[in-house]
């Protein structure tokens, strides 16, 4: 978690649990058109949080 928290997150949810690191990749590839993985670096450093209702999140992309 300590990368996660290194890039501006403050909480998480377990999406889907896979059995290797090429499954994961090909989840991550999938995910990636519906969950940005950028961080906004200013917006992070004004300590704004914005509360996600992460199982709603986690519904929607199933």
């Amino acid at each position: 978690p300590t990368r996660w928290i290194d890039q501006g997150a403050h909480e998480a949810i377990e999406i889907v649990e896979v059995p290797n690191r090429y499954l994961a990749g090909i989840t991550e590839v999938a995910l990636k058109d519906h969950v940005g993985d950028k961080t906004n670096w200013r917006t992070m450093l004004t300590n704004n949080v914005v509360d996600e209702n992460l199982q709603e999140w986690r519904e929607k992309l199933k």
